[in-house]
């Protein structure tokens, strides 16, 4: 009796490693995004502006 117990126990100790790894994984994803998106926002930007002045200078 007593192993099952310790087996359930480690069980749940696993799902809970591997729920920690998930959230961390998610974090990193999503900074990852955040920054990638604001990379991304800047240079769309800075691409819009340079186009309206090629526009604007023609």
């Amino acid at each position: 009796m007593e192993s099952n117990k310790e087996e359930e126990h480690s069980g749940h100790k696993g799902l809970a490693l591997q729920f920690s790894q998930y959230a961390e994984t998610m974090t990193a994803v999503w900074l990852g995004w955040l920054i990638a998106g604001d990379v991304i926002k800047s240079l769309f930007l800075s691409l819009a502006k340079c186009f309206m002045c090629q526009i604007a200078s023609a």
